[in-house]
């Protein structure tokens, strides 16, 4: 799952951005969060129906959420209001004859409370205390150029033990966190073979992810989610330690080009 995202990301990137895909290195932190949400600042619809063909239940998201999201997007519930960060704007939910919050195409409901869901449900939202955004998802992977990592691998005395190595996230080259637009995130979403794929992509890690959840509260009850999300982190780890990937302080990178990712990245540092 991890190159097939990686893949799926470069394919995004090299549509958008085919310049910065001459020679790079995709990073993925190894340490949480792995996902993050871009608000969308679009308009959301309706539904009245006891099943909204709108709304993407083939990617359930049971007990997912996002610890980071980024930019300003549409939310309703009151609590909304003292979360003025996020929010571009506070909508009063049409309750009357609807059932389902439906969000503009290609996007999620990230809530207070119950986390990630592609539509919400009017009987089962306390308005009260809880509140949702608009967001896009895509994965949390850094961006860093050629000429930036064998710079860092090759002068590592340079580093000192607490710097910390910041790289561009995948978002802010898609130029999503600069606009959450209709005419940018939604745009781009339907617009992009590569971002559609990547979507599917996400769609299919986040239900695997569920259903070892899922799986996991049978078996043992009092098993926390935040052992499951470390299990990426872990994956991470082993990939380093087996040389699959590139070590860049604490980050697992892999070398790309316009032929694509290439799987075995430490041997282009060799």
């Amino acid at each position: 799952p991890i190159l097939r995202m990686l893949e799926a990301t470069f394919l995004s990137l090299n549509e958008s951005n085919p310049n910065l895909t001459d020679s790079c290195w995709l990073c993925y932190d190894v340490k949480p969060p792995f996902y993050e949400g871009v608000a969308l600042d679009t308009p959301f619809t309706y539904s009245s129906a006891d099943a909204p063909h709108q709304c993407r239940w083939d990617t359930p998201r049971k007990g997912i959420t996002l610890s980071q999201v980024t930019g300003w997007g549409r939310c309703f519930g009151n609590a909304a209001k003292r979360e003025g960060n996020i929010c571009s704007k506070v909508v009063k939910p049409k309750r009357k004859n609807n059932k389902w919050v439906v969000p503009s195409a290609s996007g999620m409901w990230v809530c207070q409370r119950s986390g990630v869901s592609p539509c919400v449900f009017f009987y089962k939202f306390n308005d009260s205390i809880d509140f949702c955004v608009q967001v896009l998802i895509i994965p949390r992977i850094l961006y860093h150029s050629d000429e930036e990592v064998y710079h860092l691998l090759g002068e590592p005395s340079r580093l000192h033990k607490r710097e910390i190595i910041t790289g561009i996230t995948i978002a802010m080259l898609l130029g999503l966190e600069a606009d959450g637009t209709a005419m940018g995130v939604s745009a781009l979403a339907t617009q992009h073979q590569g971002l559609s794929q990547l979507q599917r992509t996400i769609d299919e890690d986040l239900q695997r992810i569920e259903k070892s959840i899922s799986f996991l509260e049978k078996s043992v009850s009092s098993l926390s989610e935040v052992v499951l999300q470390n299990r990426r982190g872990l994956d991470l780890l082993l990939m380093q330690q087996g040389g699959l990937c590139a070590a860049l302080k604490e980050e697992c990178c892999f070398y790309a080009d316009h032929m694509g990712v290439v799987r075995d990245s430490r041997a282009e540092l060799r």
